[in-house]
């Protein structure tokens, strides 16, 4: 087994794998109304996602591959998971599409900033509120599956509503850091992965 192998092949890393098989699991029980069984699986995804990182961080296993395969696992589960909320949900689908351009965009801007050789910074406040909220949304759809009754279509709409505003904001700051790093700014004190 060779060195880059080696040091690429860590638990994190094989629990991200793991994150990313989860998906089409997700997709079938969700597809098939197995309301109860996406929960679980949603709520596993993002289990391990807390845990690969703290692993990697604990247990000083942070490695180049886990810094790039980890967002793609992330960024993966959250879009499946909008749009197949999105054909019961309909403004879930919005809020999919937002997301897809956002990550588009915010992919080549990180390609640009490589091939500048320029990096971008670790994650900022706002990101992760995006991220927190975008989760919370996603489990709230799931649960008015679940509990059509109770949690009701307005409800889900306005906290759509509010995930789609806080992802837009996080673009627009992500914009702002883009440039500031492409024009000479330090990426360590402004700002976050682009």
């Amino acid at each position: 087994m060779n060195k880059r192998i080696r040091e690429n092949l860590t638990i994190p890393n094989v629990i991200t794998l793991l994150r990313v098989f989860l998906i089409p699991v997700f997709v079938y029980y969700y597809v098939t109304e197995q309301f109860v069984n996406a929960l679980i699986f949603l709520a596993l995804s993002g289990f391990s996602d807390v845990v690969d990182g703290f692993i990697a961080r604990k247990f000083n296993m942070i490695s180049p591959a886990g810094k790039i395969f980890d967002p793609i696992a992330d960024k993966l589960t959250s879009a499946t998971v909008a749009l197949c909320l999105g054909f019961r949900h309909h403004i879930l689908l919005v809020l999919a599409g937002i997301f897809t351009i956002k990550e588009i965009l915010s992919l080549i801007g990180t390609i640009v900033l490589f091939r500048r050789k320029k990096r971008p910074s670790q994650a900022r406040w706002w990101g992760k509120m995006a991220t927190a909220i975008l989760y919370s949304n996603m489990l709230l759809a799931i649960l008015s599956d679940l509990f059509p009754n109770i949690i009701k279509e307005p409800i889900i709409i306005t906290v759509t509503t509010i995930a789609i505003i806080c992802t837009v904001f996080a673009f627009i700051n992500y914009l702002k850091l883009f440039f500031t790093i492409l024009n000479g700014g330090d990426s360590e004190t402004t700002g976050e992965t682009i």
